[in-house]
């Protein structure tokens, strides 16, 4: 099935996160790094660019103190230097289904993909869900040209072109939940226990459509029952039961899961 493993003493994991925030690629890595720890006793380190400017220095620091080992690069050549001196034996990206020219010497490429994207290339590639992995394969869309993939793959050196003919298949996310205590998150941030709590967590500026804004206001015109709390989210309406947050920590994420009605 697709959650099986072929667990090995010799295996030594690297998670590429494209940055470390709290976007899912870098819980993602975090989730994987734990169970692969927990189920197999596979030793996993976590890479990233250490240029991202969507680096969370908080997401940083909870990790950190979390006991995961992370480790940034400054270019795509510096996975290489790392993967030998740690011993990398496979390679894991999560990536949006397109070509992907990152790869490290001597370990095998496993590419995950999150959209409906047909661009098999690595050792491995597949999809997070058994539904995407139906609609990709009967879609086929590709996004990159042959020369466009050619320069990606020029860039980095990457022995790993388009491939058709490689089998594709989906393993789904790994997700840990914890047990989240709404009534505390409600009372920290002033909510009542009787309203109507509407969150939205995610991409700091992937909330910007005009028509939800304008949903969210007339809501909050004529329902005073109702309050929103958006967390890591652009500020577009400023009003007394409009809650915006920063970045918080996976423990407060299920809190605020715990206390909503809601989640757009």
């Amino acid at each position: 099935g697709p959650y099986i493993v072929n667990s090995s003493k010799h295996i030594r994991l690297l998670l590429h996160s494209s940055q470390l925030s709290d976007r899912g690629d870098s819980v993602n890595a975090s989730n994987y790094a734990r169970a692969m720890k927990q189920f197999y006793n596979i030793d996993s380190v976590i890479c990233y660019p250490a240029t991202s400017p969507d680096n969370s220095p908080f997401i940083i620091s909870e990790l950190l103190s979390a006991g995961f080992f992370l480790v940034p690069y400054s270019s795509a050549s510096e996975l290489h230097s790392i993967g030998k001196s740690l011993g990398i034996t496979h390679a894991y990206f999560l990536i949006d289904g397109t070509y992907n020219p990152l790869w490290v010497k001597n370990a095998r490429l496993i590419n995950h993909s999150v959209f409906n994207f047909y661009e098999p290339h690595g050792d491995k590639y597949g999809y997070v869900s058994e539904w995407l992995f139906k609609r990709a394969l009967r879609t086929k869309v590709m996004r990159n040209s042959i020369s466009n993939i050619a320069k990606l793959r020029g860039a980095t050196g990457s022995p790993y072109g388009i491939d058709k003919a490689l089998s594709v298949s989906w393993v789904p996310h790994c997700v840990y939940p914890m047990h989240g205590d709404g009534r505390y998150f409600r009372r920290k941030h002033g909510i009542s226990e009787s309203a109507k709590l509407v969150g939205r967590i995610g991409g700091y500026s992937q909330f910007n459509e005009i028509a939800a804004w304008k949903a969210v206001q007339a809501i909050l015109r004529t329902n005073s029952e109702t309050v929103f709390c958006f967390v890591n989210t652009m500020k577009f309406v400023d009003h007394p039961r409009a809650i915006f947050l920063d970045v918080i920590s996976r423990s407060e994420v299920w809190d605020f899961y715990c206390a909503g009605d809601l989640f757009l």
